[in-house]
């Protein structure tokens, strides 16, 4: 599927980073994004945990140590909080084009009550952030102009009506978003200024199984207990184009899971170094959202022979043949919303699939471990390289190996059957 700038941020999936001051990658090395290896980092989204620390504010003075970093209470070693605010904006600085980006303000704290919470969490972000860079709410309120016609009264009315602006529309902008504390943000959002000085937006989550139509809270969070709920649950809030998170996506199979259900930030502790952990292989770190998508091209079916030992494979995972037998070799290609080189293969006589794990298959497609990708030998007809999206690894001339490498073994013919 062709990524464009032209969606808009509500109709986009991406990579996120949970409690992203606890990686082993710096601020900047979780932002980055390389094509060439799209499960190396790139996250549009992070995540920092605040504690209040209600001494460092007098006479109307904020400093550093009001907001510290931290997922526990009470730790007083904790760096503060415009520390990280100047890795992101020494980020933003070294791309200052780059594509919006979400810092998720986790509230840890509760002591003494919200305490004018809300305005110190603004005149933070004033003084240690550089305001003219952040995405308000006012900001997206006023996206488009009111009509006669138009009947929304608040920022969730706003955006099940009209949407969210284009992503190059954003472009260069942070958006943050308040999460945690229940109370604390619930008080922000309902600020009677909220759409006319406030700097953040605040998410709720309760992971209510209908959305709302109104209010002000346009991001909701969700955990991975209600996984087997996400198909329906997720996708009516994506129709409402509402920003949906949940976090701790930690292995293949849910991270597919919640990719096809529809999510908007999908925050994970796996940042680098695992192949499965990315969105989209066409060039950029956010994928359309898989609602309301044209149908898919019909199956191909094929054989497969491999070039260098003109052998076949078979719906044994394990065994390859030299002769071609209808019964036994031919294979179903299914095209998947991946994009169009990217298919899950399947034995027409066993329906079972290829896997990462070349030695079994599967009953199903339940993560991008049975997704390969075709990659065209140039000059030569129906030959190519199969490439596995869980692994990175391609089918080569042995039955029961991958091979970390594409050469003239890994080469194979696909003839239309």
């Amino acid at each position: 599927m062709k990524n464009t700038d032209s969606l808009t941020f509500g109709a986009i999936s991406f990579k996120a980073s949970h409690n992203s001051y606890q990686r082993n990658e710096t601020i900047s090395e979780q932002l980055d994004f390389d094509p060439t290896a799209p499960y190396q980092s790139g996250c549009m989204a992070i995540e920092l945990d605040i504690i209040r620390q209600s001494k460092d504010y007098k006479d109307g003075e904020i400093t550093s140590g009001y907001f510290k970093v931290s997922h526990t209470l009470g730790a007083s070693a904790a760096s503060h909080l415009d520390e990280w605010l100047g890795y992101i904006f020494g980020w933003h600085n070294s791309n200052p084009n780059h594509l919006p980006i979400v810092v998720y303000i986790d509230i840890k704290s509760e002591k003494d009550g919200y305490l004018h919470f809300g305005d110190r969490i603004d005149q933070y972000l004033t003084k240690y952030f550089d305001k003219s860079i952040i995405y308000t709410p006012g900001m997206l309120y006023a996206s488009q102009p009111k009509t006669e016609s138009d009947t929304y009264n608040d920022l969730c009315s706003f955006v099940v009506e009209k949407g969210w602006p284009q992503i190059d529309q954003m472009r260069g902008k942070v958006i943050f978003c308040l999460t945690g504390n229940p109370d604390w943000k619930r008080e922000y959002a309902d600020a009677a200024d909220l759409l006319t000085k406030r700097l953040c937006f605040s998410d709720n989550g309760s992971e209510e199984e209908n959305p709302p139509e109104k209010g002000n809270r346009v991001f909701f969070n969700f955990d991975t207990k209600k996984k087997d709920k996400w198909q329906d649950i997720v996708k009516k809030y994506s129709k409402k184009n509402l920003i949906t998170r949940v976090y701790e996506v930690n292995d293949a199979d849910l991270w597919e899971k919640a990719l096809n259900s529809t999510f908007s930030a999908i925050a994970t502790n796996k940042i680098r170094n695992n192949k499965w952990a990315y969105v989209s292989n066409e060039g950029q770190p956010y994928v359309k959202k898989m609602i309301d998508l044209p149908p898919l091209p019909p199956s191909e079916f094929k054989s497969m022979k491999n070039i260098a030992n003109n052998e076949y494979r078979t719906d044994h995972a394990t065994k390859m043949t030299k002769n071609y037998d209808s019964s036994t070799c031919k294979f179903e290609f299914e095209s998947l919303y991946d994009g169009p080189t990217i298919f899950a293969i399947k034995n027409t006589k066993n329906k079972k699939y290829f896997s990462d794990h070349i030695t079994t298959m599967q009953s199903e497609v339940k993560s991008i471990n049975q997704k390969w990708k075709l990659i065209k030998i140039e000059g030569k007809e129906n030959q190519y390289y199969i490439q596995n999206l869980g692994n990175l690894k391609y089918m080569t001339k042995r039955a029961s190996q991958l091979s970390e490498n594409n050469g003239s073994n890994e080469i194979y013919e696909l003839v239309p059957r």
